[in-house]
């Protein structure tokens, strides 16, 4: 081929004779990027083509083989795809899959086999027990006369039911049911206490049947505890009602109006006032009175039985921290908050004493409620003393 212009004229090459190597294949990594390949080795048989060129212009031959230095986009793609492919693992035999599956089920039926032996048993067991039940139902309706019928009527009276399905109720119970009547006219804590002595201390000291318990020393200690223990707890309500009947009620005033003196405008304006000022000064000596009594009483030596120990004096601290604290609620309520702050913008001289009888309150009653947890510590220590004759 021929330029007529004066340009180069190129003939087409020739297809490769069989000698020379194929290009690689697209399976075939091309080579790193980073490394350059020798060039392919040019055709130099004058037989395949022939280039004119005027001056020095380059080869067609030299501008291919510096295409060829550059790498191609295509094949880093392909070739970074071909590193990221997890090779496979080989297939595992059919034989042992099969054998897998097989043992599995074997497993399962044979765990079936032996969940399923038991059930006829449980069947019979089943039928047995409502047998049973049913048995011990019409002997319950068997025994029911007017007495339970009068029962029946009350509860369904005061249930708002009807007699059958009360009747109903109580057959198909499965044990007994206690019905008692607590009598607290007396008060709550008298009436629990009455019914626990009157009634169940002595049915517990009178029975004989304490099955495993009869038979062993230990069982009889442990005998001894149970009723040591129902008399303690008849010991604590009645120091709790006498803890209730001891506490002090600071004494009301009905002619004063003490929701009237929350605002500092109003306790302004009854400081003002002379009349009210001595009015709460009063009040404030009569409360005064009150609580140092208790205190000359509780600083008082007492008088204490031969047989009394360390849980007689647990008892008597406890009622005194009950005491004590109960006078210091009433200080910090709503009406002598406002007694003391009237009396405070009024600058009354009654506050000194009164700041002094507060600290000797608040004093006491930590030392009640400090004397109270230490002889709660030792409770447990000395209680075989109460429970055993060393003697």
């Amino acid at each position: 081929m021929s330029s007529e212009e004066g340009g180069p004229s190129v003939e087409e090459p020739t297809p490769p004779s069989g000698d020379t190597a194929p290009p690689p294949s697209g399976d075939e990594a091309p080579p790193p990027s980073g490394e350059e390949t020798p060039p392919p080795p040019a055709m130099q048989d004058p037989g395949d083509f022939t280039l004119s060129v005027e001056g020095d212009a380059p080869s067609v031959s030299e501008v291919s083989d510096y295409r060829d230095l550059i790498p191609s986009e295509e094949e880093d793609e392909g070739e970074s795809q071909s590193q990221r492919v997890r090779p496979r693992m080989a297939p595992r035999p059919v034989q042992s899959a099969l054998s897998d599956v097989l043992s599995q089920s074997s497993r399962r039926s044979s765990k079936y086999r032996r969940s399923m032996s038991g059930i006829p048993n449980l069947q019979e067991t089943l039928k047995e027990r409502q047998a049973r039940f049913r048995d011990a139902r019409e002997n319950r309706k068997s025994k029911i006369d007017p007495s339970y019928r009068y029962i029946f009527e009350i509860l369904a009276a005061k249930l708002g039911l009807d007699l059958i399905t009360v009747e109903e109720l109580i057959l198909d119970c499965p044990s007994e049911v206690l019905f008692t009547v607590l009598d607290a006219s007396d008060g709550l804590l008298n009436g629990i206490k009455s019914m626990l002595s009157s009634i169940f201390l002595p049915a517990i000291l009178a029975t004989s049947n304490w099955g495993a318990l009869n038979q062993s020393k230990q069982g009889e200690s442990e005998k001894h505890i149970f009723t040591e223990t129902i008399n303690r707890y008849l010991s604590f309500l009645d120091g709790a009602r006498i803890s209730i009947e001891g506490t002090v009620m600071l004494k009301k005033i009905d002619n004063i109006d003490f929701s009237k003196l929350h605002t500092f405008e109003e306790v302004t304006a009854a400081a003002s006032n002379s009349e009210t000022v001595r009015q709460l000064e009063e009040v404030l000596m009569i409360w005064y009175k009150q609580i140092e009594q208790v205190l000359i009483e509780s600083e008082q030596m007492r008088k204490e039985a031969d047989d009394s120990g360390p849980l007689t004096e647990l008892e008597h601290w406890k009622r005194m921290s009950a005491k004590f604290n109960y006078i210091i609620e009433q200080i910090k309520g709503s009406s002598c908050k406002a007694v003391i702050n009237v009396l405070t913008v009024a600058h009354s001289k009654l506050l000194k004493n009164w700041r002094d009888l507060d600290a000797r309150i608040t004093d006491t009653a930590n030392e009640s409620k400090d004397n109270v947890r230490y002889l709660y510590t030792l409770e447990k220590v000395c209680q075989p003393l109460y429970n055993y004759d060393l003697i």
